[in-house]
């Protein structure tokens, strides 16, 4: 019987396109809110709980559906304790940093924003261009605004990688490109190189700073 039931529920959130744990969050936070003692039935257009895949909008509100006269701003990839990283709809073919700056990062910085600032301001400083990050920071369309996005780390990437289908479903039904190819991260290999990840099989690979074949996607976080 309850190897029956575990199908079932499987199937359902299949159907939704959500993890067996997510749709169990879910099912644990609205019998907490509510104090319910029936079952509770789960609509995809009434989780009000972030999940990879969703449209966030300008207003960072979040649903599956798409809302008639208001701008998405990108599609959630991963939830993080109280908030959640969105990749941004817009991408661009870049260099790391024509001028190969060097930024002496910790090689494993999780946190793509603060990455991002850091190479910032060393390319100020050295009053040299660092266009990924550069063109992250700045971005400023569909409801982001400048200073809002970062370019994203390694880590970031994989999440990224890891939900690609959800995601790029998303992008899909934006008449949009979807995630494929090599994206930079913010993240060094060494002085001369920049680390870029394959967003098919979250595959990395170290490339000239000067490498123009990387694509750039900006990415933002929301708190709940």
């Amino acid at each position: 019987m309850k190897e029956e039931k575990f199908k079932q529920v499987l199937h359902y959130a299949q159907s939704l396109g959500l993890t067996p744990q997510e749709l169990f969050n879910y099912m644990v936070a609205e019998k907490q809110a509510n104090c319910l003692t029936e079952p509770v039935v789960v609509q995809q257009s009434k989780i009000t709980h972030p999940c990879s895949g969703m449209f966030c909008y300008e207003d960072n509100s979040f649903s599956f559906e798409l809302k008639e006269n208001t701008t998405v701003k990108g599609v959630i990839v991963y939830v993080e304790r109280t908030r959640f990283l969105a990749v941004c709809l817009e991408e661009k073919r870049l260099p790391w940093s024509t001028a190969a700056l060097k930024v002496e990062l910790n090689h494993k910085e999780l946190d793509g924003a603060a990455a991002t600032q850091n190479i910032l301001t060393v390319a100020k400083d050295s009053r040299v261009k660092a266009e990924a990050a550069e063109w992250c920071h700045t971005f400023a369309q569909n409801g982001v605004k400048s200073g809002e996005a970062f370019l994203p780390s390694i880590y970031e990437l994989i999440k990224m990688s890891d939900n690609k289908e959800r995601i790029n479903k998303a992008l899909k039904r934006l008449n949009l490109v979807g995630l494929s190819g090599w994206y930079w991260s913010a993240n060094e290999k060494d002085d001369d190189t920049a680390i870029l990840v394959r967003l098919s099989d979250a595959r990395e690979n170290a490339f000239s700073k000067r490498h123009i074949g990387g694509f750039v996607r900006p990415a933002f976080w929301v708190n709940l």
